[in-house]
Parts: C-alpha cells; sequence; structure tokens
C-alpha cells in the first residue's frame, strides 16, 4: 500500500494513460481500428444482407455477428487493459503485447466472463423464484440486482491489477483489499474518465445525426471512428486509475515490483 491522495491518484492516472498511449501507439491504434471497424459494420443502423432469406435468418446472422463482435471487444479490452496495467505497475514497454504467455489474459478473461454469466443467471434465478406478476416488479427486481452487481464488481475489481501482474484469480484478497474502499475506488475512476464525458456527447450527436439524416452517408464512418477511439480511450484511463487505485490499497494482494516480469503462479 502506498499513501496517496484522491487527486494524486486521479492527476497520475491522466498522466499515465497518456503515457501508455505513447508507450503503445501502434497497439492502442489497432484497438481502436477493431472497434471502430466493428461499431461500422456491426452497428444496427446498418442494414445487413441476406433480408430476402426471411427474417429469421437476418435476425440469426445478426446474433451471430454480434456475439462475435463482443468476443473480440472482450479480448481487445483485456489485452489493452493489461498492458497499461503493466505500464503503471511494472514500467513494461509495448512488448512483449501478451505476457507471460498470455496466461493473463485467460484469466483476465475468465472473471470477466464469470461475473457477466454470474448477473444473468442471477436475475434468472430471482425471476424463477420470485415471478413476479407485472412489469414494474421485475424491472425493480432487475435494478436492485443490478446495484448488487456493481458493489460486487468494484469490490473485486482490485483482482485485475493482480492479474495483470501474472498472479492467480485471488478472489478473496481482492475483496479484502476492497473493503471499506468502494466509495473511493468508484470516485477515483469516475473523476479519471471525465475527460471522455465531452466525447460522448459528441458520440451521441453523431449516433443521433446518421439516423436523422440518412442520407448523410460520411456520418456513419465518422461515429464508427468516434466510437472506437472513445472505447480505447475508456480502456485506458479505467486500467490507468485501477492500477494507481490498486497501489493505494493492494495489501493482501502482491505488490507490484518495477523492472520485474511477474512469476505467473
Amino acid at each position: 500500500m502506498e499513501q496517496m491522495t484522491f487527486r494524486d491518484c486521479v492527476t497520475r492516472s491522466w498522466t499515465s494513460a497518456r503515457g501508455a498511449i505513447s508507450q503503445m501507439s501502434t497497439l492502442f491504434a489497432v484497438c481502436a481500428a477493431v472497434l471502430a471497424a466493428g461499431a461500422f459494420f456491426f452497428s444496427p443502423q446498418i442494414p445487413m444482407d441476406g433480408q430476402d432469406s426471411g427474417r429469421a435468418m437476418h435476425m440469426a446472422s445478426h446474433a451471430f455477428a454480434s456475439i462475435g463482435t463482443l468476443l473480440v471487444q472482450l479480448v481487445l479490452y483485456g489485452v489493452l487493459s493489461i498492458k497499461v496495467h503493466r505500464f503503471v505497475l511494472l514500467e513494461e514497454g509495448a512488448q512483449p503485447v501478451l505476457p507471460l504467455n498470455g496466461k493473463p489474459l485467460l484469466r483476465y478473461l475468465a472473471v470477466a466472463v464469470g461475473m457477466g454469466v454470474a448477473i444473468v443467471l442471477a436475475a434468472l434465478l430471482l425471476t424463477l423464484v420470485l415471478r413476479p406478476q407485472r412489469v414494474g416488479g421485475a424491472l425493480f427486481i432487475l435494478i436492485v440486482l443490478y446495484v448488487a452487481w456493481i458493489f460486487v464488481v468494484v469490490r473485486l475489481c482490485l483482482v485485475f491489477p493482480a492479474i495483470a501482474l501474472g498472479g492467480p484469480i485471488a478472489l478473496r484478497a481482492a475483496w479484502h483489499d476492497g473493503r471499506g474502499h468502494f466509495w473511493s475506488i468508484t470516485g477515483i475512476t469516475g473523476v479519471a474518465a471525465l475527460p471522455l464525458v465531452a466525447l460522448g456527447i459528441v458520440l451521441a450527436v453523431l449516433v443521433s445525426a446518421t439516423g436523422a439524416v440518412p442520407e448523410a452517408t460520411w456520418l456513419r464512418p465518422v461515429s464508427a471512428i468516434v466510437q472506437g477511439v472513445s472505447n480505447a480511450l475508456f480502456v485506458v484511463l479505467t486500467a490507468s486509475s485501477l492500477s494507481w487505485v490498486y497501489r493505494r490499497y493492494a495489501d493482501e494482494l502482491p505488490a507490484p515490483r518495477l523492472h520485474d516480469s511477474g512469476e505467473s503462479q
């Protein structure tokens, strides 16, 4: 654990994010480009081919394309997040793209997918047990469940930098180190991402314009590019701020050691 203030964490998050993008400009550009391509080709606003073959076939093809895009995005988020964590915590450069033979990435994906599956299963289970008779009741259950899920994710989020360092999936240690720091962690990561609010407003305007002015075809690629860059920036900023939160609160989780590639456990 390192002694630093809320302001220190936020300002250092911005500095580290800028340094990570500069140090790993190629990786950042590739991730942003792939995310932009996914936003362009698989956006619901982009007509899909094969509509004459039937509505069912069209919906199925769009669903598979969306799932594939989601998986690619998840892998890109994992790769970029791990590299940013290691840049901030270990001062590691752009190489290797997959540290420790990709083991941190596999663990990162396992935790991320596990968290997503957990909330889906919990929602299904509560729906089957409580059997709400009205839409309002079901909506209330989902809101409560979502709030609880956010709390759990924030309490466990320190496991991601630990995984990036080469550590195991130490959920119990992450839960311990996050105790009493929910609002601090949420505040630091939220304030660090504030510069993206303006970019998000621009993106929302572009997306609305593409639907309102269909003849302006140039808006679609521009909107996709802005979306891809903003998503990549969000990942970098979030990983950077979470790395500084890790420096501040990690106790049971392994401490970062500079110039040490870390041994996988």
